[in-house]
């Protein structure tokens, strides 16, 4: 076993949460950490996953794990947890940055119900987010290139690259799971005004 563990980084900065808690994270003996060699924009990410997939290739990983540096990882067996899964992709459980913050679990193209993300353990879906996603890079060979890519659909909208990853590996006969027991914390820049204050006061009573 090879592992690369991939750093998508697009900006100038990393949260010091995020690397407070990948350097606490329980890492192989050998592994290769990858981040984007040039500067990329957030907008090219799909472009920064596919080139960090073939440096992993490249340097002969059989295993690719991406953490985006976005986030807090909260278990420190996090890594070693999802290598001894030994599926061909699974991921921790990420949850959305914005309203009403669900977990990044679909099949059927609807979110996976509550009661079954809280029963823990993996679950199997048709898609979830490339946040913490351990694949292993036998799957990019049997996949097109680019293996993660903006998708737009007859609507006007777009499909995001993780999704759209995820619908190529599962059209080449893969499977994908999630394992709901990991903590995964997203960090996001909150506005605070008035209807924030609303909210904090509505969830303790307090009347206006």
């Amino acid at each position: 076993m090879r592992l690369a563990i991939a750093l998508p980084v697009s900006d100038e900065k990393v949260y010091t949460q995020f690397f407070l808690s990948f350097m606490l994270l329980d890492k192989p003996e050998k592994c290769h950490l990858l981040y984007p060699k040039t500067q990329f924009h957030s907008a090219d990410i799909g472009k920064i996953r596919t080139e960090l997939c073939q440096e992993a290739l490249d340097l002969h990983c059989t295993h690719i794990l991406f953490l985006d540096t976005d986030q807090v990882y909260h278990n420190h067996d996090l890594i070693m947890r999802l290598l001894d899964h030994d599926e061909d992709i699974v991921g921790g459980k990420v949850h959305r940055r914005y309203p009403p913050f669900e977990p990044i679990l679909n099949v059927d193209q609807k979110h996976v119900g509550e009661e079954v993300i809280e029963r823990g353990g993996l679950v199997e879906v048709d898609a979830t987010g490339t946040g913490c996603l351990m694949i292993k890079t036998d799957v990019l060979r049997h996949i097109p290139k680019p293996w993660f890519e903006f998708v737009e659909k007859p609507d006007g909208g777009h499909i995001g690259e993780d999704i759209s990853f995820c619908n190529k590996a599962r059209e080449a006969g893969y499977s994908i799971y999630v394992d709901c027991d990991v903590t995964i914390g997203h960090l996001a820049l909150i506005q605070v005004g008035d209807t924030l204050h609303q909210i904090w006061k509505k969830s303790r009573g307090i009347s206006s």
